[in-house]
């Protein structure tokens, strides 16, 4: 079974999820703006 690789955020684009958990957005909403998993904002430093 192939398994495809785990989209990542951009160095850029991590500071700017993190501002956008920090100013109360929801983590689903944030997920689908950058096209990745919803699982994936809890895991960014920071982001709490």
């Amino acid at each position: 079974m192939e398994r495809k690789p785990m989209l990542m955020l951009t160095a850029h684009q991590q500071p700017a999820a993190i501002k956008c958990r920090g100013r109360g957005e929801l983590v689903r909403e944030i997920a689908r703006t950058y096209n990745i998993s919803h699982c994936t904002i809890p895991r960014l430093k920071g982001s709490r």
